[in-house]
């Protein structure tokens, strides 16, 4: 059984509490949502179970539509009660970070570098230590002590602290949004983070071109003239072909890119087209005439 954060009504009318089911398509089955507004008006989403639609009870897990009003019901009439906390469930962080990940890979479709990315900042920076604690007793000051202690105890950049951040807020946007929890992550700045630019050091052309001149190959260097003068990033230049330069028009077009070995769209979600310099037009001439011959 799922927990539902409940808040008091003292001040709002009984009345205001209202809500109706939902049934969702999916990818393999329809499955039943209890939609609902407590008496403070905040909005609230709840799976109930799979729709059941065959002759019979409906087994475990499973619900026709008298039984997910029936739940609706139930959890209306908790809220009519103004009840001021959330029923204790077992439920922890780590519990409710899965959760997220598995709605972003089946939800979300996020690519296989987001999905790495997202399961990397749980398992390294919020699970250790907001893991094991109940999510509707993290308090915006707790996580303000987590995130600065990422970066003076742990030795996190500020951007990696502030990455944590956002995705924490992310998993318990979404837990509120289902009734669980309360989002304390909104109350949580994020660190400031200067960006100087005497912090990096960029190449020249000059030295970009020398850069490829001595790369392991021709191909290399000329991997290296794209990548340098287009902006392109790893994953679209390995899903670039020669179908999608455009000599005439002096043009790359962006139609996808690899990400962990997995050809997906651009990161945007949508191709453009990037104009060639006259290095890289030159140098793509050229090569394209040597792999012909």
């Amino acid at each position: 059984m799922v927990c539902v954060m409940l808040t008091s009504t003292a001040a709002l009318p009984i009345a205001s509490v209202s809500g109706h089911v939902k049934l969702r398509a999916g990818k393999r089955r329809a499955t039943w949502y209890a939609k609902w507004r407590d008496a403070r008006a905040e909005q609230f989403e709840r799976k109930l179970g799979a729709a059941w639609s065959e002759k019979g009870p409906p087994p475990p897990g499973f619900l026709r539509e008298k039984e997910a009003n029936a739940a609706l019901q139930a959890i209306l009439t908790d809220a009519r009660r103004g009840a001021t906390e959330q029923a204790r469930t077992g439920l922890t962080m780590s519990v409710l970070a899965e959760d997220w990940i598995v709605y972003g890979i089946h939800e979300r479709d996020w690519k296989p570098s987001t999905l790495s990315d997202n399961r990397s900042v749980v398992n390294a920076h919020i699970n250790p230590t907001l893991g094991p604690r109940r999510p509707e007793k993290i308090t915006a000051e707790q996580i303000e002590d987590w995130r600065d202690e990422l970066v003076e105890e742990r030795g996190v950049s500020r951007r990696t602290a502030n990455k944590a951040l956002i995705v924490l807020g992310a998993i318990l946007e979404r837990g509120r949004k289902h009734g669980l929890v309360t989002n304390a992550a909104r109350e949580v700045p994020k660190l400031r983070d200067r960006y100087d630019p005497n912090d990096y050091d960029f190449f020249s052309p000059e030295e970009v071109e020398k850069l490829a001149a001595a790369a392991a190959s021709k191909q290399d260097g000329a991997i290296y003239l794209v990548a340098a003068f287009t902006g392109l990033r790893m994953g679209e230049l390995i899903a670039l072909r020669w179908r999608d330069v455009d000599f005439d028009g002096e043009s790359l077009h962006v139609y996808g890119s690899y990400s962990l070995g997995t050809l997906t769209a651009p990161k945007s979600g949508l191709a453009r087209t990037v104009p060639m310099a006259e290095q890289v037009l030159a140098t793509l001439k050229a090569h394209k005439r040597r792999v012909s011959d």
